[in-house]
């Protein structure tokens, strides 16, 4: 009778022993106690609040390119160019004037050089425009572009002049939306030789050029800058 009692209390204290085992939070192998499951849940996702704002969109900028400058003579019905260039007009810093120019050579026999371009966010009047003799415009005022392009030694003159800057281009109007046409022909321009205008600073000023202050028409700050490039192969010669 007493071994059956020592059994009994024996049998007890074991199921006692393993009832706490399993209550515990550091049971081993594997803990699966509710703390261990929390740490290994990821932390709930947050709604974004409701009141969050989006990025303010960015207004197109108006751009211009070749085909927004150059007449439909030159490209369709058999058209042709011997010669051309253009000119990316970019603003100095604190202006916002750009825009494109072309110089087309429809035939390379011909003295004749058509220019032909639009400049945007320009203020409506009238402003010096002109090519200078460095091709660099990297200054925040492009002064990098020197002195208007005269190979000659000529004195400043409207463009209409026998005896100028190759470089005098005159004066542009711009219109009361801010925009300036330009279309004309110049004999004095050329793509090869001494007056080869490729490779040369394209300068819009701020102001009117009086065409008779020397050395550059009194024209003000330069509010554009581009370079002149070839658009396409020219045979130089020897």
């Amino acid at each position: 009778m007493k071994s059956h009692n020592k059994y009994l209390t024996v049998l007890v204290s074991s199921a006692v022993i393993l009832l706490s085992a399993c209550g515990r939070d550091d049971v081993s192998p594997g803990n699966t106690s509710q703390s261990a499951l929390q740490e290994n849940t990821p932390p709930p996702v947050t709604a974004p609040a409701s009141n969050a704002t989006s990025e303010p969109q960015v207004e197109a900028v108006e751009r211009i390119s070749e085909s927004d400058i150059i007449p439909d003579e030159y490209t369709t019905n058999n058209g042709s160019i011997d010669r051309l260039a253009t000119v990316t007009l970019q603003p100095t810093v604190g202006n916002e004037t750009s825009g494109m120019v072309a110089f087309i050579q429809a035939d390379a026999e011909s003295p004749q050089v058509r220019v032909v371009g639009k400049i945007i966010n320009i203020s409506p009047g009238a402003h010096g425009f002109h090519l200078h003799e460095i091709g660099n415009c990297t200054t925040p005022d492009a002064s990098s572009a020197g002195d208007h392009f005269n190979p000659a030694g000529a004195q400043h003159a409207a463009r209409e002049s026998a005896v100028r800057h190759v470089g005098d281009l005159g004066n542009l109007t711009a219109q009361d939306d801010h925009t300036a046409v330009v279309d004309f022909y110049d004999e004095h321009l050329e793509f090869v030789g001494m007056n080869s205008i490729v490779g040369k600073a394209f300068i819009i000023h701020a102001d009117e050029d009086d065409l008779t202050t020397q050395p550059s028409g009194n024209s003000g700050d330069r509010i554009a800058c581009g370079v002149i490039e070839n658009r396409q192969a020219v045979l130089v010669p020897e």
